[in-house]
């Protein structure tokens, strides 16, 4: 039995070793966080001196890097090259391989559907809580969050182009970062803040108001789909489905009068949380259980044991140097991203 004293300093250090691992994970993914502002910006430089250096005219360049379909594909070209590399550096740095962070179990059949119903419920409950916040900035503040134009092309071809840009990459790329890496990762410090973290660093990632309240409550529903199947692939397909979706309603005002789309979104909306919610009614009798991935320890140290509950480990995590900065930094992005009303 250890004398008093050495118990009392015994456990400081345990303290100060579980500390710096929530530390560890936070500058992790505020670094990858960061990335994802920096790298686009280095890459126009790079752009933006090749074309200077070859001295291409105006009539090559637009239809090169703005065009309907070259812009879309240069935005998949550059959320590769932002997220992928950005995420495999936070795992690197929190000593973890990315491969010990996916889960792929099996889920069954009527799981896997019940977690995409709650994704594209949480969805639809996102969506009013943008429009919601944006009328509130807007008749109390007398101000408009960006919101970023994702009108579709009037033609098949461009149907399809769109598909691929908002809905095949980000569902594959973000999910990637966000539920694979981050969340993942987090759940180190409980499942609870690891969902509401990744969820967070998801919504400012947007970097506007208008879409960081849907993309929360909806990172929501993707994290507890995750956690609840241990399948990757469930969230990238809820991810998916959330953007298709987005992407046939605006390609429909190019086939169907407003007034009939408004009238099957809405039929849609109700539909899907009226099941949603009877989904949670019946397995909330059942009481998920959520599958132990990753390991519950710390990359291969002994976690010991636990002196901050969930909430303040998450708060350490929000707290580390590298994360403050990205939130500054992104605070004031979405701050400036507003336009008089």
């Amino acid at each position: 039995m250890r004398p008093i004293h050495a118990e009392y300093q015994y456990q400081l250090k345990e303290k100060r070793e579980e500390r710096s691992r929530c530390l560890r994970l936070g500058n992790a993914l505020g670094l990858a966080m960061l990335l994802v502002i920096l790298v686009p910006r280095f890459l126009n430089r790079i752009l933006s001196g090749a074309v200077y250096w070859l001295q291409l005219p105006a009539e090559v360049l637009e239809p090169l890097f703005n065009g309907p379909v070259t812009g879309e594909l240069w935005n998949v070209l550059y959320s590769l090259l932002t997220f992928i590399p950005g995420f495999i550096l936070a795992a690197r740095v929190m000593r973890t391989a990315c491969t010990d962070l996916f889960a792929f179990r099996r889920p069954a059949a009527a799981e896997t559907g019940a977690c995409l119903l709650l994704v594209l419920a949480a969805s639809v409950l996102g969506n009013y809580l943008s429009y919601y916040l944006s009328f509130l900035l807007e008749s109390t503040a007398g101000v408009t969050p960006y919101n970023p134009d994702f009108s579709a092309q009037p033609s098949w071809f461009g149907f399809a182009v769109n598909v691929l840009a908002t809905a095949i990459a980000p569902a594959l790329i973000e999910e990637f970062a966000f539920r694979g890496v981050a969340l993942s990762a987090l759940r180190r410090i409980g499942d609870i803040p690891a969902l509401i973290v990744s969820s967070l660093l998801f919504a400012v990632m947007h970097g506007n108001l208008s879409q960081a309240p849907f993309a929360f409550i909806t990172g929501l529903g993707l994290g507890l789909a995750y956690l609840v199947t241990g399948c990757f692939w469930v969230p990238v397909a809820g991810h998916f489905l959330v953007n298709f979706i987005s992407c046939c309603i605006d390609f429909s005002y190019n086939l169907l009068p407003e007034s009939m789309i408004s009238v099957i979104y809405a039929s849609y909306q109700m539909a899907v949380v009226a099941v949603s919610a009877l989904i949670v009614i019946v397995y909330g009798m059942r009481r998920w259980s959520l599958p132990a991935f990753p390991p519950s320890g710390w990359s291969g140290e002994s976690a010991g044991r636990r002196y901050y509950t969930p909430v303040q480990r998450g708060l350490w995590v929000l707290a580390s140097p590298v994360m403050v900065v990205y939130l500054v930094l992104i605070a004031v992005r979405l701050a400036t991203n507003m336009v008089a009303a």
